[in-house]
C-alpha cells in the first residue's frame, strides 16, 4: 500500500495488492487479528478490480513484463475466491509459457486442473515437466502427480509419493504424503505397507497445514478407511463423477456400520449429484447430510453447507445462498474449518453484487 502511494504509475504493483485485498476480506475469523494487527482492509471485488487493471494494462503494452505473472494471479482468484473454476482453467491455459520447460507454469497449470477435474490434463503435464541437472529440483510435482495417479486408480501412485517424502526436506505435506502412501496400498490390499505409513505419518513431518492435521488425526485414530467410500472419494476428487457414482451403485446408508461412514455416504452422494447436474438428488443429500451431521464434528455437514451456497447462487436464488452459507460459518467443524468458512466468507462477498 505505501508502494501504490509512492508510485501510483507503476502498474504492476496492484497484481499482488489486488491479490491482498482479495484474500483479506475472506481471511477465516480465527486469523482475522494479523490483518486488523496491520490494518488491511480489502473485499475480494476491490482485488479482483485492481488485478484486471493490471490484465487491461498488459493488453495494450507488448513490453509489460508482468502479464504471464499477473494471468496466473488471476486465475488462482477465480478459482479459490471467484467460483469459477472453468474460467480459471481457460484462463491458465492461455499463457504463453511452456510446462515442459519451466516447472512454475507446470505447477500452476496442473494445480488448477487437479481442481478442475482436468486430473488427465494434470498428469499429462506433470509426466512431461522439465527434469535433469539444467532445472532446480521441484519435488512438489512428484506430490501432485501421486495424488492425481492415485485418484485416477494407477498402481504406481507411490512411485512419486515416494519420491517427495525421499527427496523433499522441508516439512509440510509430509504426513498427508504418508497418509495417501497409506491409502495406495490399502486399496492394493497391502495391510502391511498401509499400518507401516500410518506410522510414518505420525511422527516425520509438520501438522500446520489443515491436511496435515487430518491425516495426522486419522493416523493416530487406528481406524482403517471403508473401501467403498474411498475409492469413490479419490474418483471423485479426480473428476471421475460417474465413476464415483457407479462404484457407490448397490449401497445404501444400511450398508455401512458406523454413524460417521453412513454420515459421509450421504454426503459423498450430495457430491457426485452436484457434480453430474442432478440438483434434486444434491439438494436431497446435502440436507440429510446437514440434519443428521450438523454436532459431528466431521467436516460433512460444513461443506454440505457451503455447497448448497454455492449449488444456490449458480442458481441466482441469493436468499437461500446467503442463508447456506451463513450456516456453513455457524459449523465449527474439527477438520478444514478454516478453508470451507473462507469460502463462505467469499460467497457471501460476491452475493454483495448481485
Amino acid at each position: 500500500e505505501e508502494n501504490q502511494r509512492k508510485f501510483p504509475d507503476f502498474v504492476a504493483n496492484k497484481s499482488s495488492l489486488g491479490c491482498l485485498h482479495a484474500v483479506v476480506g475472506t481471511i477465516p475469523d480465527d486469523f482475522k487479528w494479523s490483518a486488523d494487527l496491520v490494518g488491511m482492509k480489502g473485499t475480494i471485488a476491490q482485488g479482483q478490480g485492481e488485478v484486471e487493471e493490471v490484465l487491461a494494462y498488459a493488453k495494450k503494452h507488448d513490453d509489460f513484463l508482468f502479464e504471464e505473472e499477473t494471468i496466473a494471479m488471476y486465475s488462482f482468484l477465480l478459482l479459490h475466491l471467484g467460483n469459477a473454476g472453468d474460467e480459471a482453467w481457460q484462463r491458465i491455459r492461455s499463457l504463453k509459457l511452456v510446462p515442459a520447460t519451466n516447472s512454475l507454469a507446470c505447477f500452476v497449470q496442473a494445480n488448477i486442473a487437479m481442481h478442475t477435474a482436468h486430473t488427465d490434463e494434470a498428469i499429462k503435464l506433470l509426466l512431461n515437466r522439465p527434469k535433469g541437472a539444467a532445472y532446480h529440483p521441484f519435488y512438489f510435482l512428484d506430490f501432485m502427480l501421486g495424488i492425481a495417479k492415485l485418484e485416477h486408480g494407477d498402481s504406481d501412485a507411490d512411485t512419486y509419493l515416494q519420491s517427495y517424502v525421499r527427496n523433499f526436506k522441508g516439512r509440510h505435506y509430509i504426513k498427508e504424503c504418508y497418509q495417501k502412501l497409506a491409502w495406495n496400498a490399502f486399496l492394493g490390499g497391502n495391510m502391511t505397507s498401509f499400518h507401516n505409513n500410518m506410522e510414518l505419518c505420525k511422527g516425520r513431518g509438520a501438522e500446520s497445514q489443515e491436511a496435515d492435521k487430518k491425516a495426522l488425526k486419522e493416523a493416530k485414530s487406528g481406524l482403517l478407511p471403508n473401501l467403498p467410500l474411498l475409492r469413490a472419494r479419490l474418483y471423485f476428487d479426480g473428476g471421475y463423477f460417474l465413476k464415483a457414482k457407479t462404484f457407490l451403485t448397490g449401497y445404501t446408508e444400511k450398508t455401512f456400520k458406523t454413524p460417521l461412514e453412513k454420515l459421509e455416504y450421504t454426503y459423498r452422494l450430495g457430491r457426485i449429484y452436484d457434480k453430474l447436474a442432478d440438483n434434486t438428488n444434491a439438494i436431497t443429500y446435502y440436507l440429510r447430510t446437514i440434519e443428521t451431521g450438523k454436532d459431528n464434528p466431521a467436516y460433512f455437514a460444513c461443506n454440505a453447507a457451503l455447497q448448497l451456497g454455492l449449488l444456490y447462487e449458480g442458481g441466482k436464488n441469493i436468499s437461500q445462498s446467503r442463508s447456506y452459507y451463513l450456516l456453513c460459518l455457524s459449523i465449527s467443524p474439527s477438520d478444514y474449518k478454516d478453508s470451507l468458512h473462507q469460502k463462505a466468507k467469499a460467497g457471501l462477498q460476491r452475493l454483495k453484487k448481485v
